[in-house]
């Protein structure tokens, strides 16, 4: 071959220069005839694929690669012999069965009448794993249900999937391409120096009013970050958005409702509590003078309303989420709550020992209320489907029992007569009570306390027919474990 020049560049090398520059090479080389017998390879190719020179001496060309591509690779070879070149990617498969992603280039020519092909194999595998890895983002970033954006360094979009356009309400892309990512957003100012933020720290999370394209708003949950290279240096800035809207609406009305909660609280506490002391002072000058029945009932009237009124101070209070919690053994506290309680002839078992994460008083105060209504309904309300035989003993006292439930929380359960279906939503209403001696606030507080822990209450019937409280998505402790010992969470 000559250059430019007229040199030729072939003479300064000798066939033995071009065998050992083939040897050095990384890259497969092989040639073989028409019919697949091998005539020559150089060392890479028995080296990556663990072969021995004997043995690919006697194999076939597609015997290299995994079945499923062994007739594309037929197909390359019959085009490069037709064609004269043929370029393929096909999984090569090693002595040892691993699996290698590779190019190969293949040239047909003739010598001394012999139809030979030559080919030369690249691996590619890492090439296709950031390929794939890129296609998975990119399919992740297009099917995602939040808004994702990406920025160049100047802050103008580059790319954005279709769930931001449906949040923004826009139709298609080139709507938004190019725009600066401080006009989708009530305050830009903010904007930009979350922009800043972004570029300086690395990432940002936080909530922004958003403008859609018809000028309404909604709130926007974002998360920002720096896009890098594998030197660290920055590259485009990305973001990803989901509407809140609806959740600050919930905690806005949560928020008033709290504050009206305890508001009315407070009017009970202060302008109820204070002229009820004043009756029942009166009322103890009264039965000192007088007797008689009138009194007694007027007494009784007082104490009622002296026990709603500490009720609704209660329920104001456990509403409040938990802030720290502590480790408490529930045979202990359960215990200690029975003890808070007039049981009267009431039993209580607690079948397992085990501890769980909770604010101790609050906990107390649920046992406390769940005792009273189980003792208040089962020892005065036998089941309808007692004898008649057995009501004496079914009215001498109900026995509540304490458990584990599994790694779910724990239940306290009776053998009452139960809780209508149909009445298990409505008792956990404030003020609503199946009895005419409760004040309707037991159970409401039973609720608050365990939505306060994040605990999900159900109601249900126990194995005796009674009424069963189960809670779950408890934080659950070892059963063998004590109070002193750290917590590993």
């Amino acid at each position: 071959m000559d250059d430019q020049n007229g040199e030729d560049r072939t003479s300064t090398l000798s066939p033995a220069g071009v065998v050992n520059a083939l040897q050095a090479v990384d890259e497969l080389f092989y040639v073989f005839t028409a019919d697949g017998e091998f005539q020559y390879w150089n060392d890479a190719l028995s080296r990556e694929t663990g072969y021995a020179d004997a043995t690919i001496a006697a194999m076939d060309p597609v015997d290299f690669f995994v079945a499923e591509d062994r007739e594309l690779i037929t197909d390359a070879i019959d085009r490069a012999l037709d064609e004269a070149y043929a370029r393929v990617e096909a999984t090569l498969q090693t002595k040892d069965g691993d699996r290698l992603s590779y190019e190969f280039s293949a040239v047909s020519f003739t010598d001394d009448s012999t139809e030979l092909l030559a080919g030369v194999g690249r691996d590619i595998t890492e090439r296709k794993q950031r390929e794939e890895e890129l296609l998975i983002n990119e399919y992740t970033i297009e099917s995602a249900l939040s808004g994702i954006a990406i920025a160049n360094l100047d802050g103008e979009l580059i790319s954005v999937n279709p769930s931001f356009l449906e949040l923004w309400g826009y139709e298609t892309e080139d709507e938004v391409l190019g725009k600066s990512v401080t006009e989708f957003w009530k305050r830009p100012e903010e904007a930009a120096k979350v922009a800043s933020s972004v570029e300086e720290t690395g990432q940002w999370n936080g909530e922004l009013l958003a403008v859609r394209k018809d000028n309404t708003t909604f709130h926007a949950q974002c998360s920002a970050s720096t896009v890098t290279d594998n030197e660290g240096e920055p590259l485009a800035l990305m973001s990803s958005f989901v509407d809140i809207t609806a959740r600050k609406k919930r905690e806005r009305e949560l928020q008033k409702q709290t504050e009206q909660l305890e508001e009315f609280a407070s009017v009970v506490s202060h302008d109820l509590r204070n002229p009820l002391n004043v009756a029942m002072g009166r009322l103890r000058l009264a039965q000192d003078e007088y007797d008689g029945d009138h009194l007694t009932h007027v007494e009784t009237a007082l104490e009622r309303m002296e026990a709603i009124i500490e009720d609704t101070l209660v329920l104001a209070q456990q509403g409040q989420k938990v802030g720290e919690s502590e480790l408490v053994q529930i045979q202990q506290i359960a215990h200690r709550s029975w003890e808070m309680v007039d049981t009267s002839t009431a039993t209580l078992e607690v079948s397992d020992g085990f501890g769980i994460y909770a604010d101790q008083g609050r906990l107390m105060h649920l046992f406390e209320n769940l005792y009273r209504n189980s003792i208040e309904h089962g020892s005065s309300n036998p089941r309808s489907d007692t004898h008649a035989d057995d009501v004496e003993h079914a009215t001498d006292g109900v026995t509540v029992q304490v458990g584990r439930l599994d790694d779910a929380g724990f239940y306290v359960e009776d053998d009452g007569p139960g809780i209508p279906e149909e009445e298990r939503t409505k008792v956990l209403e404030a003020g609503h009570s199946q009895s005419s001696e409760g004040t309707g606030f037991g159970l409401a507080i039973v609720n608050r306390i365990a939505d306060a822990h994040g605990w999900t209450l159900s109601i249900t019937d126990s194995k005796e027919g009674g009424a069963r409280f189960e809670f779950v998505n408890v934080d659950l402790c070892d059963p063998n474990r004590t109070v002193d010992e750290p917590s590993q969470n």
